[in-house]
């Protein structure tokens, strides 16, 4: 309408200054009401625009005053959502001063005012409770955002964190087990896993969960083929403590696996060769040995391969040795 305004007003300002320099104003009247004007035809123009503009201006001020208590409301809310925010951001700064008593107040305040932003409410209260030591309340704040879709994930990383802290280990990992089939990247879920089946002992739990680990990019599979070559060799080291002969024949299968994933972890290698060796495939060991002293010389592997043959003289040992570091001469284990 502004627009519309303007463009009459130079329309009426461009058609004046073209009748003056014409020098023809033309003659125009108006009857109404028994009353009669004359005027020029400028002047009428003039007038027209003027009372145009004033029509304008009437309109604009019966719109303004009917959006008056529109623009209250919104007024208001725009002060509530900037005191909202304001009480957000200085309780969580609370939370991170460690200021429970501050942190739960500036809560219960932003509760009371939680309509722009009631998701961040709900994690202050969280996070205050447990400012505030308070581990009852932080594990019924936890669980209430449960009920939430966008918050289950925060909220189970809150409870496992919660029943790790009590010792709780078995509820500590339901929640991750669960976080972790929430969200595909939660590494911090993942982690707690992994640690959970170190600590058992479960190297082929361990293995699997790397290797979903490097499926859904939570680790680079160099990490991964590592983490894998070392769950290997503890499951071989596991399985040659049986005595049992194809336990055993498994055990030298996984440290071959472990070598061949990473020739540089040398309790792998050193494992390998010794159940090789065990097995009577000397050869075979002495191999693998020295495909890992190219890759990363370990004081272990010359003496895992020294220890292959027992029956042998002084010098036949030292020119076996010899051959080794010839493999890899600039190393500083092989000078």
């Amino acid at each position: 309408m502004i627009r519309s305004a303007l463009f009459l007003l130079l329309a009426a300002f461009t058609a004046a200054v073209v009748l003056s320099l014409a020098g023809e104003s033309g003659r125009a009247s108006i009857l109404w009401l028994g009353w009669r004007a004359d005027m020029t035809a400028t002047a009428l123009l003039v007038l027209v625009v003027l009372v145009s503009l004033l029509a304008f201006a009437a309109w604009r001020l019966v719109l303004w005053v009917a959006d008056a208590p529109r623009r209250a409301a919104a007024a208001r809310a725009e002060s509530r959502r900037r005191q909202e925010l304001e009480v957000l951001t200085r309780g969580f700064v609370a939370v991170a001063a460690g200021d429970g008593a501050e942190a739960r107040r500036l809560a219960a305040k932003a509760a009371e005012l939680s309509s722009e932003a009631p998701a961040l409410g709900r994690l202050l209260a969280a996070r205050a409770a447990e400012a505030a030591e308070d581990p009852v309340a932080a594990e019924a704040a936890w669980t209430a955002m449960l009920a939430f879709p966008d918050l289950r994930l925060a909220a189970r990383r809150g409870l496992t964190t919660l029943a790790l802290s009590r010792g709780e280990r078995t509820a500590a990992l339901q929640h991750a087990e669960a976080a972790f089939a929430l969200a595909r990247t939660a590494r911090w879920a993942w982690r707690v896993l992994l640690e959970a089946r170190l600590e058992d002992g479960d190297w082929e739990a361990a293995r699997d969960l790397l290797k979903t680990g490097q499926d859904r990019r939570i680790v680079s599979p160099e990490v991964a083929e590592r983490g894998r070559a070392a769950l290997l060799a503890a499951s071989a080291a596991q399985l040659d403590l049986t005595g049992d002969a194809r336990a055993r024949s498994r055990a030298a299968d996984y440290a071959l696996e472990a070598a061949r994933l990473q020739p540089g972890f040398a309790p792998g290698v050193v494992m390998a060769a010794r159940l090789l060796s065990a097995q009577g495939k000397a050869g075979r060991a002495a191999q693998v040995i020295e495909a890992a002293w190219k890759a990363a010389p370990h004081p272990a592997l010359w003496l895992a391969l020294r220890d292959l043959k027992t029956q042998e003289t002084p010098r036949e040992r030292a020119g076996r040795l010899a051959a080794l570091a010839a493999l890899n001469p600039g190393a500083r284990e092989s000078r």
